[in-house]
């Protein structure tokens, strides 16, 4: 193949020396002298201007010396490297020294001209052997690095750089021969120049190239910068919750694998674009130039020979030649844009996909989102609770102090009564003296009892405050250290445990003596109910006033074993919160065991710390108000205990006025009944008889009140349950003092005052009798109406219990 490609390049070459001899030879014959334009192979007249101001002054004869330098330049310009510029300086220089020759001898010169054209062209075929191997091994090296830089930019690499293509020497004589040949054989010159090329058209293609369709990857961009936004979300959110952390983390890691493979093949290919388009540009650019050079160098040797014009035409062609390879480098290019555009519509079915992922992982996250917000929502709750409880058992700590300073205030009174009741019963009768003994002995029974709920209530109030210091230190260690062992907390919650337990049995100690105390309570009040009526029906008007004390004395009695119900339903009260603590405790440690990273801990600690303080804050305002509040109903309490004093002296009087009435019987018969009748003695017993049956009316209907209290406050428990749960709901952050006062306030028996009814009722009963029985009755009768009309102004009217109880 090497041996015939050399045979017909021989051939070519001495066909093309002679073709150019003859060509040279002829032009100079058949130049006219206005040396004009020469017609287009194409038949179109030209474009290019005609007016050129300057022109070469040179003879043909150097336009001749001049044009195989030309040509010669014009066919190896395509040609690479330093080889091609010796093969044109030994050419020219040949050349130059053969036709030297050709001018001093003619036999001399054909010889000397073929045995250099001999040598030239042996050593020509060498070169452009070596040449030829080295352009095939060049490609085959181009062609690998290609290989290589799309394998890397496939696996995800950065683009090394694209290495300019080789610029292959074509074998261009057969082509410039043809084209003369042509020209010979239609008798005009083949000279085309492209009229379209020109500033205007190549700002086009510049435009065109810049206004080429960018918005697939601008999308593809924004969207991948979206999914990194939402990976790094991921990512976070990852950290924040350990459970899902590994399973986020991994989808994170393929995704984040994907995301940056696709951002590397979107930077290649927008590489690859701004590559195509600045060569494009770049090359269009030379095109331009050297053809505005082309131009004006046609317009300058216009005015030279021919021979220069066809150089020039010849030259003109190998550049529309290479526009020519530049139209298929384009083509080449718009096919690798295809190809890039096929590669983002797979990105983009690839990001769909991803879309999808990414939908139903938002799903799983706003799940997870909730089970979170829950969880807070319970915590927040249990501190809360935690809160109050050590806010409740302190309220309790002082409540306890306040009554074990009321009982002992009460014992020394109680004390003080029956040490009086004990002198003025020894002067009394010994069935009185028996009363007051057995009184007496019940009262120490009773003194005893109350001692020893003293003391329980004592170390009731040592273990709450011990609980109230160790939620505190809790608390402190919640701020300040933000994070307690295992061991500790079950350590804590074993103490909480027992001292519950304690609790729990003292809870039930107190209520078998509560029972005791009730049954004990319940027998007192017999006897004594017994002792009255037995001592009424015996005894003169002289027992009436023990008999009123002792009344007293069970009242008090009766309202002391209320307090101890209300105490025993606070206690009631304390032990659900302190059982709702321990599960809340219980609660936390499962928390702990289950989240054992500290960190988010103690952010979520420092959220809720700042929460705390703006409770505490309102805490503390509400009890401002509660303390003005307290003093407030002290004063109303002092107001009340003073208008019982008012009528408890008011009863009094009455009664000392009736015993000093009676002892007056023999002084002034005006104002006591006439026992000069002997009827008398029996009216008087009559009157005696209806005034006791008046105390035992007013005895019955106390008791009735009293019953009706406790019916009335049964009915009213579902009410004041749900008030409480109403006001919890209300006054969730308010403190607890508040509720505690409120449901102290609608748990407490609101009973009817029945005295004032039992007073009228007496009044009436009096008036009967004396209006119908004696006529000197009137003093009882004034005294009786006095007392209730006085009575009638401190006590409410008939409407008012029924509000009272309502309210």
């Amino acid at each position: 193949m090497d041996a015939t490609m050399t045979t017909v390049n021989k051939s070519n070459d001495e066909s093309n020396v002679k073709a150019n001899d003859e060509e040279q030879i002829h032009q100079r014959a058949t130049r006219s002298a206005s040396h004009g334009r020469p017609p287009s192979a194409s038949g179109i007249r030209s474009k290019i201007p005609m007016n050129i101001n300057h022109s070469r002054p040179t003879s043909s004869a150097a336009n001749a010396q001049i044009t195989p330098c030309t040509q010669d330049d014009s066919s190896n310009s395509i040609m690479p490297g330093n080889a091609t510029r010796r093969l044109t300086r030994s050419h020219n220089s040949a050349l130059s020294n053969s036709k030297g020759h050709v001018i001093a001898s003619g036999g001399m010169q054909k010889r000397c001209l073929e045995t250099q054209f001999k040598r030239e062209k042996k050593r020509y075929l060498t070169m452009k052997k070596e040449i030829d191997e080295k352009q095939k091994s060049a490609q085959h090296v181009y062609d690998i690095m290609t290989q290589l830089r799309e394998k890397l930019m496939a696996d995800g690499g950065t683009d090394p750089g694209k290495v300019d293509e080789i610029r292959i020497i074509f074998d261009q004589t057969n082509k410039q021969s043809g084209d003369q040949n042509k020209c010979r054989g239609s008798g005009e010159l083949c000279f085309v120049i492209n009229s379209t090329i020109n500033e205007e058209f190549i700002s086009k293609i510049e435009n065109e190239l810049k206004n080429y369709p960018q918005d697939c990857p601008i999308i593809c961009e924004n969207v991948l910068k979206n999914h990194s936004e939402i990976l790094k979300w991921m990512e976070n959110f990852g950290k924040s919750n350990e459970k899902f952390s590994k399973e986020i983390n991994q989808q994170v890691d393929k995704y984040t694998k994907d995301m940056e493979i696709s951002n590397v093949q979107l930077d290649n290919g927008k590489k690859l674009l701004d590559e195509f388009n600045m060569t494009l540009v770049k090359k269009i650019m030379i095109m331009w130039s050297e053809i505005d050079a082309l131009r004006i160098r046609i317009k300058h040797l216009e005015s030279m020979s021919g021979d220069t014009v066809n150089e020039l035409r010849v030259k003109v062609n190998a550049e529309t030649e290479k526009f020519n390879q530049l139209k298929e480098k384009k083509a080449t290019v718009d096919n690798e844009l295809t190809k890039s555009k096929a590669r983002i519509h797979a990105l983009e079915t690839r990001i769909d996909t991803d879309e999808t992922k990414i939908t139903q992982l938002q799903s799983h996250l706003k799940n997870l989102e909730s089970q979170l917000k829950q969880k807070d929502v319970n915590f927040e709750h249990s501190t809360r609770d935690l809160h109050k409880s050590l806010k409740h058992s302190e309220e309790t700590i002082v409540n306890l102090e306040t009554q074990k300073d009321n009982l002992e205030t009460r014992l020394k009174e109680m004390k003080d009564k029956m040490e009086r009741e004990k002198k003025r019963r020894m002067d009394k009768s010994p069935r009185v003296h028996e009363m007051t003994k057995r009184s007496t002995e019940d009262d120490i029974e009773s003194d005893k009892e109350t001692k020893k709920k003293v003391g329980e209530l004592e170390t009731l109030v040592e273990v709450l405050r011990e609980e109230v210091a160790v939620n505190k230190k809790l608390i402190v260690k919640l701020q300040n250290e933000k994070s307690t062992s295992e061991i500790q907390l079950k350590d804590q919650l074993a103490n909480e445990q027992a001292r519950a337990t304690r609790l729990m049995e003292n809870y039930e100690q107190l209520k078998k003596e509560h029972e005791t105390m009730q049954q004990k309570t319940k027998t007192r009040d017999t006897q004594m109910l017994a002792l009255c009526y037995n001592d009424y029906d015996a005894k003169n008007t002289n027992t009436e006033l023990g008999s009123i004390e002792l009344v007293q004395l069970t009242e008090n009695l009766r309202q002391e074993i209320a307090e101890l119900k209300r105490k025993n339903k606070e206690l009631e009260a304390q032990l659900q919160q302190q059982m709702k603590n321990l599960e809340i405790k219980n609660q936390m440690i499962t928390y702990l065991k289950e989240n054992p990273d500290m960190n988010q801990m103690d952010k979520e600690t420092d959220s809720k710390t700042e929460v705390l303080k703006e409770v505490y804050s309102t805490l503390e305002t509400k009890q401002m108000q509660l303390t003005h509040l307290e003093n407030v109903l002290k004063q109303m309490e002092d107001q009340e205990m003073r208008n019982q004093e008012q009528r408890t002296r008011y009863e009094r009087r009455i009664a000392q006025l009736e015993y000093d009435a009676q002892m007056r019987k023999s002084k002034d018969s005006r104002y006591v009944l006439d026992f000069s009748d002997p009827q008398s003695s029996s009216k008087q017993q009559n009157e005696l008889a209806k005034v006791l049956e008046l105390e035992r009316k007013y005895q019955r209907l106390k008791r009735e009140s009293w019953q009706m209290g406790y019916i009335y406050n049964k009915i009213m428990e579902p009410t004041i349950k749900s008030v409480r749960s109403h006001d919890y709901e209300q006054h969730s952050h308010g403190s607890y003092r508040d509720r505690e006062y409120a449901c102290r306030a609608y748990a407490e028996p609101s009973y009817a005052d029945v005295d004032c009814y039992v007073h009228q009722g007496v009044d009436n009963c009096s008036r009967e009798s004396g209006c119908r029985e004696n006529p000197n009755s009137r003093y009882k009768v004034r005294c009786w109406s006095r007392s209730s009309q006085r009575m009638k102004r401190k006590m409410p009217s008939k409407a008012e219990p029924i509000s009272r109880i309502h309210k």
